[in-house]
């Protein structure tokens, strides 16, 4: 069975609201809660359950700052942080590179493909509109990103270290799935997340890199 991410919301509008809780409820996402702010969202008590994403609508409010990401940060640090945006304008980068968000929707996309988009944001994906004004805000999080050794595995989730152990013993994405008891799609979404955090190339290489570490060994 795919695992559940569990996502919140931070939208002003109540119809609004309600409506994504509607289309984000929906597997592989888990709605945990709702807030109509940031505010409200950082005096909240803890969800039962870490959060994977908060997504923060714009498209009815004018900005995220950096000390309103900071502060969901500190009161959910499990969290990634995805803003909704009605349309891909200029101002639309520099916010977000300012905010250091995980990624930005728009609002104007299908229900699967919001679902889609939150999951793989959830798996520690960057997602980020293209093209104009994008660039620095994808090289930025691939900076904070970047790091070597056995440092590098703390940056990944525990269901990411799994996948690199089928990896490193050189599994097939069926086998590492059937292993797992996950799909093979979500296997492939696993082994993307985990090439851009190491900075592989390809799996091969990411999987001799694993070795090096010790991943595979037992």
């Amino acid at each position: 069975m795919t695992a559940a991410f569990s996502i919140a919301i931070i939208e002003t509008d109540c119809i609004m609201r309600e409506g994504l809780m509607r289309v984000l409820s929906r597997r592989p996402l888990k709605m945990v809660d709702a807030w109509s702010s940031v505010e409200e969202a950082s005096a909240a008590a803890h969800p039962s359950d870490a959060l994977d994403v908060i997504l923060v609508s714009l498209v009815r409010q004018g900005r995220l700052e950096p000390d309103e990401a900071e502060l969901l940060r500190q009161r959910y640090p499990s969290a990634h942080i995805a803003l909704m945006v009605e349309q891909n304008c200029e101002t639309v980068a520099p916010m977000a590179a300012a905010a250091r968000v995980d990624g930005v929707l728009l609002s104007t996309s299908t229900p699967a493909n919001l679902v889609k988009s939150l999951e793989l944001i959830a798996l520690g994906e960057h997602f980020f509109p293209m093209p104009v004004g994008w660039d620095d805000v994808s090289a930025q999080a691939a900076d904070e990103a970047e790091t070597s050794g056995p440092e590098l595995l703390e940056k990944l989730s525990v269901r990411e270290r799994q996948v690199l152990d089928g990896l490193a013993r050189g599994a097939p994405n069926k086998v590492i799935a059937r292993h797992l008891d996950i799909s093979d799609a979500t296997v492939k979404v696993h082994v993307k997340s985990i090439l851009r955090k190491t900075g592989a190339t390809n799996r091969t290489e990411v999987a001799l890199w694993a070795r090096e570490v010790g991943v595979g060994e037992h």
